[in-house]
């Protein structure tokens, strides 16, 4: 009986923990993979050591406040689990097409709402090409050459960074790329071909983990400016 009501409060304590950082504190991606993680462990913990209808319940009420299924907002639609943004302080999301790629990480992209936003790219900075008084970097034309090939004209969404924009006014987002063929997120595809660097800003460091993670796999396998530059 002691087990059980051991692993009961294990399974309830985590639902607490995960239900505050689902709504209250605005979670990084870092932070809810770390939390899915400790989930599933205690869950294979307490499923080992509980029985019956009442432990099958609490599990299934943990994973539901921790996962919570019943968003379908189009940036979580987008994401796999663990990787899914909230939607939280600052943040908006927005819907519109891309008037033109100005270079490999900022966008005009005309909203639905009417205006038309210069959007910088949140978390990468690929080489510049028209930066004034800066010379064309390494690079830069063959990521510029892709953006306009890869998202020009076309339909996009936007969540925009907690802090919303930077010095120059530009709105900041991260942008997903509407099909066909499929949804796209950009700035993974820009990191994932080496056309593009981290560049991560507190508080706009949602995707941070997963982007480092996609710059070190480009960099081992010589992809783009990690083999030409």
């Amino acid at each position: 009986m002691w087990k059980r009501a051991i692993f009961a409060a294990i399974v309830v304590s985590l639902m607490g923990a995960a239900a505050y950082a689902s709504f209250f504190i605005a979670p990084t991606e870092r932070t809810m993979g770390t939390l899915q993680r400790i989930f599933y462990f205690h869950a294979a913990a307490a499923w080992a050591g509980m029985t019956g209808r009442g432990s099958i319940a609490l599990l299934l009420i943990a994973a539901a406040i921790l996962l919570r299924p019943w968003d379908s907002s189009p940036a979580r639609r987008l994401l796999p689990i663990g990787e899914q943004a909230s939607e939280v302080g600052a943040s908006e999301r927005l819907t519109g097409r891309v008037v033109r790629a100005v270079d490999g990480d900022t966008l005009e992209v005309a909203l639905d709402e009417g205006a038309t936003e210069t959007v910088r790219l949140i978390g990468v900075d690929t080489p510049e090409t028209v930066k004034p008084d800066t010379p064309v970097q390494c690079f830069g034309p063959r990521a510029s050459a892709f953006e306009h090939r890869t998202v020009e004209g076309r339909r996009v969404r936007l969540l925009t960074g907690v802090e919303p924009r930077d010095f120059y006014g530009r709105l900041l987002a991260y942008v997903w790329i509407d099909g066909p063929p499929r949804k796209r997120f950009l700035e993974t595809e820009l990191l994932r071909r080496g056309l593009a660097r981290t560049l991560t800003f507190h508080p706009n460091d949602r995707f941070a983990h997963r982007f480092e993670r996609l710059e070190q796999k480009a960099a081992r396998s010589g992809k783009g400016l990690w083999n030409a530059c």
